[in-house]
């Protein structure tokens, strides 16, 4: 058997037509109703390894630290994040063991303190929903390479990288444990309370996880801690009439003359994996314009109404 080297992300590496699924309509509760499968742990090491060095030195992630410099300054501009990372700085005096290493290679470690994080970064997790089933499907393994580097730019370690996707197999489900990543265990379709400046990682994923994310956090006083990159909001309002849009995603179509957006350039190699994604914002401020009425507007999203429908379900209960 051929030796093996690690990376600097921690895999270790052997030396020796895609697409992603469209999404059924059906009802699942929790990690425990997979399906069970066996994978090629090692071999699937390589191929998000190779994933990830292919998307490392690309033009594409170098634009996207590029596009996350204006996300971090028009956020850091924000009044509610300032008086986050300032009560969050005071409140922690734990001194840095390591001041001389990078940043990166500190969260990698788990070693950045708390305090380094929030003065650099202040993004205290990621949520990854929807990723697809990385250990057949190319672009869900791309997309999982994006995510490891994502967490390095923003400065948030895996640890507090949690991943949901109701297709994930028990094998993927610990291999994602392996990377030393978080799975959620319940179905939360979406609707996931954010009371810290949170980073949502939605690739493609449909509008009712996205109109579900806004219901759970809607009000002027947490909106703000979202921060949403995945499909562009904008572009949903250009595809789809606005009848429908209300009709379909009603907390999407109010919020959207306030939200800020910011385009990630669409250059990598394969264009159909990070296609119409874009940062989505809601500094506390613009939140302030929002008439009181559209804040009144807290019903629980239904989607019984829609034939179509682009989220698995929570299973019903009796």
């Amino acid at each position: 058997m051929a030796g093996l080297q690690e990376d600097d992300e921690g895999f270790q590496v052997v030396k020796k037509k895609k697409g992603r699924q469209n999404i059924k309509t059906r009802n699942v509760d929790s990690i425990s109703d997979v399906a069970d499968d066996f994978i090629d742990t090692e071999g699937l090491k390589v191929k998000l390894w190779q994933s990830r060095q292919e998307l490392k030195p690309s033009d594409f992630i170098q634009d996207l630290k590029e596009t996350w410099k204006l996300v971090k300054q028009k956020l850091e501009s924000d009044p509610a994040i300032r008086s986050f990372k300032d009560k969050m700085i005071s409140n922690d005096s734990e001194a840095d063991p390591a001041s001389h290493l990078p940043p990166e290679l500190l969260v990698h470690l788990g070693q950045l303190p708390i305090t380094e994080q929030i003065k650099k970064s202040f993004i205290t997790s990621i949520v990854c929903y929807g990723l697809g089933n990385f250990s057949t499907c190319a672009i869900a393994r791309y997309q999982l390479g994006f995510l490891l580097l994502l967490s390095n730019m923003v400065l948030v370690p895996h640890s507090k990288c949690f991943c949901y996707d109701p297709r994930f197999t028990k094998s993927e489900i610990a291999f994602l444990k392996d990377l030393g990543l978080e799975v959620i265990k319940e179905n939360e379709e979406g609707k996931r309370v954010c009371k810290e400046p949170t980073l949502l990682f939605m690739p493609h994923c449909g509008k009712p996880l996205y109109n579900n994310a806004l219901w759970a956090n809607w009000g002027n006083d947490n909106l703000h801690n979202l921060i949403i990159l995945g499909n562009s909001f904008s572009s949903f309002h250009e595809r789809i009439p606005e009848a429908r849009l209300f009709s379909e995603a009603s907390y999407i179509a109010a919020i959207l003359p306030f939200t800020t957006e910011e385009k990630v350039k669409n250059n990598f190699k394969h264009t159909d994996i990070f296609n119409d994604m874009a940062f989505h914002i809601f500094n506390s401020e613009r939140m302030k314009q929002v008439p009181n009425e559209i804040w009144e507007q807290r019903t629980e999203p239904s989607y019984d109404h829609i034939e179509d429908l682009e989220i698995i379900l929570k299973k019903e209960r009796s």
